[in-house]
């Protein structure tokens, strides 16, 4: 939808009760598609580096029955190492009850070209299983989401260091609407888009993300060039500004930047217009 990133319209479809289910082999078309009135399914598009050929591949194999192992889905769907390593590290083998961690280890020996199978076939009985891999914690799954898909279904990257923000005297962006017009607050979250339009006499404005919702951020040119290195590059920022609330439209004014991305300890991509 042009201007909105698809973390964004997926938060507010789950604000509004709808549930979200992630990109699953057994079940994911190449759009999101419904599974129920209320139910939506994310769509293999939203996978990063996944080609179209390859999801249609998936998705004509499953016409007939569901995939139950990896190995099963590499043979049936001829897809090759890369392809699955794809999938596995977005997560999406999850109705093969196989975890991201062990799905990506057991992506890692499936044929990286269209050559026979060794003789030794790592889906063979007599072939020693693979290690059992602990699993990943919720922070890492998070990380994991947000470089594979761009957004997650589980808890926001930012609720992890609320308390943190909160001692220092961040306001999360649900919570501005509470405030007076030009109160100076500070926010903190993932920088989920910048733009910069032509009319806009230098002005970038930007979408800041927290776990309660998104904050408008404006930034003026001369805070732009003062804070270069961070507006520009960085995907997690702390600002501090002026409020503005007024008929039901808010945004906050940037007056300083700070770099948050290595306490968020990943790069989450921005999705830029500029």
């Amino acid at each position: 939808m042009g201007f909105y990133a698809p973390a964004q319209l997926v938060c507010d479809a789950r604000r509004h009760g709808v549930e979200v289910r992630p990109a699953d082999v057994n079940y994911s078309q190449w759009d999101c598609t419904l599974e129920g009135e209320r139910i939506l399914r994310l769509g293999f598009r939203l996978l990063r580096g996944l080609a179209a050929k390859d999801a249609a591949a998936i998705i004509r194999a499953r016409a007939a029955g569901p995939f139950d192992t990896i190995d099963q889905f590499t043979r049936r769907t001829g897809l090759l190492q890369g392809a699955v390593s794809r999938l596995a590290e977005a997560d999406a083998f999850g109705s093969l009850a196989c975890d991201r961690r062990q799905s990506l280890w057991d992506a890692l020996s499936q044929p990286k070209s269209r050559s026979p199978r060794p003789l030794l076939d790592p889906s063979d009985p007599a072939v020693d299983p693979l290690a059992d891999l602990p699993a990943m914690t919720v922070q890492e799954q998070v990380v994991a989401d947000y470089q594979t898909l761009g957004l997650t279904l589980r808890p926001h990257p930012v609720s992890f260091y609320r308390e943190h923000l909160q001692r220092l005297g961040a306001t999360p962006a649900a919570q501005l609407a509470n405030l007076p017009h030009r109160r100076q607050v500070r926010v903190a979250g993932l920088i989920l888009l910048r733009q910069r339009p032509s009319t806009g006499n230098g002005i970038t404005f930007a979408t800041l993300e927290d776990e309660t919702g998104t904050v408008n951020l404006v930034l003026y040119k001369s805070i732009w060039e003062r804070f270069h290195a961070i507006a520009r590059h960085s995907n997690a920022w702390f600002v501090r500004g002026r409020l503005e609330s007024r008929h039901g439209v808010i945004h906050v004014v940037a007056q300083h930047l700070q770099d948050m991305q290595h306490e968020l300890t990943h790069r989450v991509p921005s999705r830029d217009f500029q």
